[in-house]
């Protein structure tokens, strides 16, 4: 009795729904609990890591900084603290800078310890990551295993239908054809078997196509004996007639006969399977679905490296540079133009002309 090409093409795409886009290669809610792992995971990465300490150092730095560069650019020569007035002389100068570079380097140093700390919490929940990625490798693994063993059925079918075109030549006296044997996909099945979510699928693969290959072989035999019979009583009709070219070759019908009834169903099943595996892989744009997943996962990788790096710019690196910024500027400007000089009050050569004006001399420097 032959089989039914329905039959077979129902067993084949239940075994390969990943192939066939019968269910989405990861699963939708497993993918969604690990993206907001991860989503929790890029929140906690992304927060700025300094301590209220740091940014105490952070916030002096600054303000010494704009201090020190208005000193230097302003030409402040003095400036008054509480009674007293203070000169700013090269050493006062020199004072102030060493201060500012100081500070700097005590942030920089606190700086690094937070950012250093905040590297355990990333370690931490690294996990996160690793899952996500994981699934989806794993999905991308299981169709190609999918696609894998459906080209070994495919494989098993094409060498049974050569042995058909084998006996269905030799009715007619012909050579047979001849077709190379070509593998397109191939993977490492003792590899793959390692991975714990894959060494169960495997399994059942291998058991599926052995009992596939089984079945091929039970029909391929039917076909193979009928035809060793309607050949050999074909030969020895040719030589009792004691002419072979004029003797009828009723084994070309029978061998036709017994392929529909043994092999037909399993190629026309392969043929239309093969039609409706390119459908779904265009439909689903060949991996498209996986892709988007990897995009959407890369994307807030990115995200992720993208604010912690612009928070290291703007809350290191700004400051210190422009610390440094400011000393690089009073330095030039001492070097170049010299120290600030106070401006003392003109002499009156006719002295006093009121008494307001004679606290003018005893006066402290002041800057006009």
């Amino acid at each position: 009795m032959a089989r039914d090409k329905d039959e077979l093409e129902a067993r084949v795409r239940a075994q390969f729904p990943l192939v066939f886009s019968l269910k989405d290669p990861v699963d939708n809610e497993a993918y969604a609990v690990r993206r907001n792992a991860l989503v929790d995971y890029a929140t906690a990465v992304s927060v700025p890591p300094l301590s209220v300490e740091t940014v105490r150092y952070q916030t002096m730095l600054l303000t010494s900084a704009l201090v020190f560069v208005s000193f230097g650019l302003l030409d402040v020569a003095s400036f008054k603290l509480a009674d007293a007035t203070i000169a700013l002389d090269w050493k006062a100068f020199l004072l102030f800078g060493m201060f500012v570079f100081g500070v700097g380097a005590i942030f920089s140093f606190k700086a690094w310890v937070d950012y250093d700390r905040a590297g355990f919490s990333r370690t931490k929940n690294d996990t996160a990551i690793l899952e996500v990625r994981n699934l989806i490798a794993v999905a991308q693994i299981s169709e190609r295993v999918e696609q894998y063993y459906r080209e070994q059925m495919d494989r098993a079918i094409t060498d049974a239908y050569r042995v058909y075109n084998e006996k269905i030549m030799a009715s007619v006296d012909g050579a047979p054809l001849t077709t190379p044997d070509i593998q397109f996909i191939t993977i490492d099945v003792t590899e793959i078997r390692k991975l714990p979510e894959m060494a169960g699928v495997i399994d059942a693969q291998e058991a599926w196509l052995a009992e596939i290959r089984a079945d091929i072989a039970a029909d391929l035999r039917r076909l193979v004996d009928k035809a060793d019979e309607a050949l050999h009583a074909d030969r020895l009709e040719k030589e009792k007639a004691g002419a072979p070219y004029l003797a009828p070759r009723r084994a070309r019908r029978v061998i036709k006969t017994a392929y529909e009834e043994t092999l037909h169903p399993w190629v026309e099943m392969r043929s239309a399977l093969s039609s409706k595996g390119l459908r779904a892989a265009f439909d689903r744009g060949d991996q498209q679905f996986i892709y988007n997943r990897l995009e959407e996962l890369n994307d807030l990788l990115k995200k992720v490296l993208r604010i912690r790096r612009w928070t290291f710019r703007l809350e290191v690196i700004l400051p210190l540079l422009f610390a440094l910024g400011a000393i690089a500027a009073v330095g030039w400007q001492v070097g170049h133009h010299g120290l600030p000089k106070p401006s003392l009050p003109a002499k009156n050569p006719s002295g006093p002309a009121s008494q307001d004006e004679a606290p003018a001399k005893a006066g402290t420097v002041q800057r006009l």
